[in-house]
């Protein structure tokens, strides 16, 4: 990335639709020049669009909040594709070839293109995640077969697919919200990007992305992904709980989530704490917590035996996303997933990244998605505004009125106050005419956008008309 290019990537997450601008120094450093987020708790449920208006609204508002940071005009955009439906399917392919020929380009490149042909039970496949390949029925499998020597090859291609409705919401989002998109990448896997090492994701790995309302199960081995699954519960689940059955406010239920975490785990049950004008048990507050966490990891480790993976995950498991901040949750995790060493809680990417506005994001996990994206990204996504002179410099009477001590014209406004008042009413003009410009260019954008993250999804209409 070139040092004048400024990268923007959106999420819509189940709490918050977030954005930044960021741009790559020379130092290799990802340095974030803005950051903004909304709400999106009436929109966007398990990770996916729910409500498209409102969704539209937010992305809107979202990218005037980084144009009045960068002072630059937001052209298009980098989205994740994420959230309920998003999975990996594997695919198993096979061809009997003459007696000991050599596996070719053309051969791989033809099982690719069937692979990615395939139609998969009304799913939209977005992409083909990883490759193996066996060559004669050998266990041993094969990252490049190209050159091998062989009468038999079977490839497994792991397809990462989503619902085409709920894609074609994210799009239409984006559409509505008169912005286009350069391009839309897997979340989960460009997180694992960020997250994990190389030895980590050769060895076997488990990421583990504890969101709001979802939580995203991925598994590596032998550096590729071996299983992608979406569980719908999130640390947000835990808050709704404890609204319920205290039969308090969502916010007072957050508070006491944050601030007391799975406090079963501190000896300190038979305290009580204020809530509004009464008072609640921890023990009660414990129990409740640590019942729907216990459900959450169940079904992380239901997904990790499910992956086939479970036995040979020898590079343990990375806990990420927002939920992962649970206080002692990082005491809890290792003694329910026995077997499974080391495991490591990360709330920083292995990349290095400055913060222009240092304001506690550096060591957020909630923020690791958007950065992911943002390092994804490889096109300029700005159009920094012209700096332009905003001095008016006093006109040849009014330097004269100024040396001849005329002070004030005949309706008793002093020239200085003329200057002023003059200055701020073509700054006026000015914003009012760079917002209509803004408007009708988004509106010639709204009118014939033609992204790439749509391309597959026409595709795939076309094909099943």
């Amino acid at each position: 990335m070139d040092d004048d290019k400024i990268t923007v990537a959106i999420e819509l997450g189940s709490s918050r639709i977030s954005g930044a601008a960021a741009r790559r120094n020379p130092d290799g450093r990802l340095e974030v020049l803005a950051c903004a987020s909304v709400p999106s708790s009436g929109c966007i449920r398990h990770g996916a669009v729910y409500n498209l208006d409102r969704t539209a609204d937010g992305i809107a508002e979202v990218v005037e909040l980084l144009e009045r940071q960068l002072n630059a005009k937001i052209c298009q955009t980098f989205v994740g594709c994420g959230g309920k439906s998003l999975k990996s399917f594997p695919v198993v392919l096979e061809r009997n070839l003459d007696e000991e020929a050599v596996v070719d380009t053309a051969l791989v490149d033809e099982m690719l293109a069937e692979c990615g042909d395939m139609p998969v039970d009304n799913m939209l496949s977005l992409c083909i995640a990883s490759q193996k390949f066996r060559t004669d029925h050998k266990n041993a499998p094969e990252a490049d077969p190209v050159g091998i020597a062989c009468s038999h090859i079977e490839a497994t291609f792991q397809m990462i697919l989503i619902r085409p409705k709920l894609f074609k919401l994210l799009d239409d989002s984006f559409r509505h919200a008169s912005l286009e998109l350069a391009d839309s990448f897997i979340t989960p896997m460009a997180l694992a990007d960020i997250v994990l090492t190389d030895e980590e994701k050769q060895r076997g790995c488990a990421l583990v992305d504890y969101g709001a309302d979802t939580t995203t199960v991925s598994v590596y081995k032998g550096g590729q992904l071996e299983w992608l699954r979406v569980i719908p519960l999130g640390s947000d689940t835990i808050t709704k709980d404890i609204e319920k059955q205290l039969k308090i406010s969502h916010e007072q239920a957050e508070s006491l989530k944050v601030g007391y975490g799975l406090c079963g785990c501190s000896g300190t049950e038979d305290e009580t704490v204020p809530v509004g004008s009464g008072t609640i048990s921890l023990k009660l507050l414990g129990d409740i917590i640590e019942a729907r966490n216990e459900e959450i990891m169940t079904n992380i480790l239901h997904q990790i035996k499910a992956s086939g993976c479970h036995e040979s995950l020898f590079g343990g498991m990375v806990v990420t996303g927002g939920g992962s901040s649970l206080k002692r949750l990082n005491t809890v995790m290792p003694a329910f997933f026995k077997g499974i060493s080391p495991i490591r809680f990360c709330n920083e990417p292995l990349v290095q990244v400055k913060w222009r506005d240092s304001s506690g994001n550096e060591a957020d996990a909630a923020h690791l998605s958007l950065l992911a994206l943002l390092m994804k990204g490889d096109e300029n996504c700005c159009e920094v505004a012209p700096v332009q002179d905003m001095t008016i410099e006093p006109t040849p009477q009014q330097q004269a009125g100024m040396v001849q001590g005329s002070l004030f014209d005949d309706d008793g406004e002093s020239v200085q106050e003329k200057l002023d008042r003059e200055l701020a009413e073509r700054r006026k003009a000015e914003e009012e005419a760079r917002k209509q410009q803004m408007k009708e260019k988004r509106k010639e954008r709204t009118d014939s956008l033609m992204s790439k993250a749509m391309n597959a999804f026409h595709k795939f209409f076309d094909d099943v008309q």
